[in-house]
């Protein structure tokens, strides 16, 4: 009996946190216009929504939270893992069953993405239009060597398409950038699928719900298709977590995000957590191929490029990702209380939901499963690289240098606090965490589509 009286104290005391955490995140936003200075960019995108739109935002907030009581949302299961959980249906037939359902709500999503693409863009889009121009003419394509293969496809779809359709480089850019968020989506539903198979909407919703999504809305910079490539890199960990595939080939998935932007460098320390996995199994052959096929990859782009026109020297003397000649003082960002502020803001403009990590670990509701260590790995990775590097254009304007930071750290939280056990009120706690995060990221995508709309 004792126990069981701890437990429901413990419970309610979780309870009261995730409620106090959803109403001081919901003040704090509403409030920030007035109550926080104008560098707070992180707290204060609610001011552009209409005032009729805010309340109304508010007030269905609150009567969605209340009518989940009554309704069950998540169909006759509970909100949480079972021991179903643990080997979804992987036969042919069983995959084959949710091909047409992944392709019709990635549709839907690319053509959401088009329709609120962003008018917004940093000084890099312009100078690309210039790049591009200049340099696609004489060598077929305009390469860097921090972002070797998103250059080179994107300026070789302006090419093509501009040829054939007109396309200004910012277009050819937006549609690359809405598709990459259709491959995305993919990726994600798969990814949910295996790691809460009755449960999976849930988990997608709330990994959407963050503000890095924007990458997905017409983003003209080069890091949306290095973003589908990371979840894919992290759906193929998982995968080999559970022995369904070998680890060569999280290996060759990473080192293709690499190539396309070296940005992915930061999660090699995640992929030899794979290794060490490996190591344990015993499967040798596969880490050699893993190695190999990794290095060939790697290697066998720059070679291309090498003989293409952009020397490899190029590669330590004017890439930004080394320094530029192994100078990284001039690449690391100056320690300073208001560049911490800022990235702060940051953090909480592309995961508002960072706060409710808190309780999830003050209440011991993640472990030391395999999933777990791979993920928060890979999620305190990207956090190092927001903290130590230095946005060349600003924090703000470079937020999609960033923005891969929010996948990692939205499916490490989704997936603990989705398949927790015993937590009193989940739904309605779930909508309000969904809510919480999902309606201030929102009102920056909308923000940056209508009120730059030209």
């Amino acid at each position: 009996m004792g126990a069981g009286v701890s437990a429901k104290t413990r419970s309610l005391q979780e309870h009261h946190v995730y409620v106090l955490l959803i109403l001081l995140m919901a003040a704090t936003y509403l409030c920030a216009p007035w109550l926080l200075p104008e560098d707070a960019f992180g707290f204060r995108q609610l001011q552009n929504l209409p005032l009729p739109v805010l309340l109304a935002c508010y007030a269905g907030g609150a009567m969605l939270v209340f009518w989940s009581g009554r309704a069950n949302l998540f169909g006759r299961g509970r909100l949480q893992a079972t021991a179903a959980d643990a080997q979804p249906d992987q036969s042919v037939r069983g995959r084959l069953r949710w091909v047409l359902p992944y392709l019709l709500v990635a549709a839907i999503c690319v053509m959401l993405f088009w329709l609120l693409r962003t008018n917004v863009f940093n000084s890099d889009t312009n100078d690309l239009k210039r790049k591009f121009a200049q340099d696609v003419p004489v060598l077929g394509a305009h390469v860097s060597y921090d972002e070797m293969l998103e250059l080179y496809v994107h300026s070789r779809f302006w090419y093509y398409t501009n040829r054939r359709l007109g396309w200004t480089v910012v277009k050819s850019y937006q549609v690359l950038s809405v598709l990459a968020g259709g491959a995305f989506v993919l990726i994600l539903l798969a990814f949910a699928r295996r790691l809460l198979p009755s449960h999976w909407a849930a988990l997608c919703l709330l990994v959407v719900s963050g503000g890095f999504m924007q990458l997905f809305f017409g983003d003209a910079e080069n890091y949306t298709i290095t973003s589908a490539l990371i979840l894919a890199y992290l759906l193929s960990g998982y995968v080999f977590i559970q022995d369904r595939t070998r680890v060569a080939v999280p290996s060759a998935i990473l080192a293709v995000a690499m190539c396309f932007h070296f940005l992915s460098g930061w999660l090699v320390p995640s992929l030899l957590y794979l290794y060490v996995v490996a190591a344990r199994r015993r499967q040798y052959a596969a880490m050699a191929l893993g190695v190999v096929l990794s290095g060939t990859i790697v290697g066998g782009t720059l070679l291309f490029f090498h003989l293409n026109g952009w020397p490899i020297e190029d590669f330590l003397y004017r890439s930004h990702s080394l320094g530029h000649g192994l100078r990284f003082r001039e690449v690391l960002a100056t320690p300073s209380l208001q560049h911490y502020w800022e990235i702060t803001n940051l953090l909480f403009l592309l995961f508002p939901a960072i706060l409710f990590f808190v309780p999830l670990l003050w209440f011991r509701r993640t472990d030391a499963r395999p999933v777990n260590v791979f993920l928060g790995l890979a999620a305190l990775l990207l956090l190092a690289l927001m903290y130590v590097w230095n946005p060349m254009l600003g924090v703000y304007n470079d937020w999609n240098l960033f923005a891969a930071a929010g996948i990692p750290l939205s499916l490490l939280f989704a997936y603990n606090f989705v398949r927790a056990e015993g937590l009193k009120y989940k739904k309605q706690i779930y909508l309000g965490i969904l809510w919480a995060s999902a309606v201030p990221s929102y009102a920056w995508i909308a923000a940056n589509h209508f009120l730059y709309h030209q």
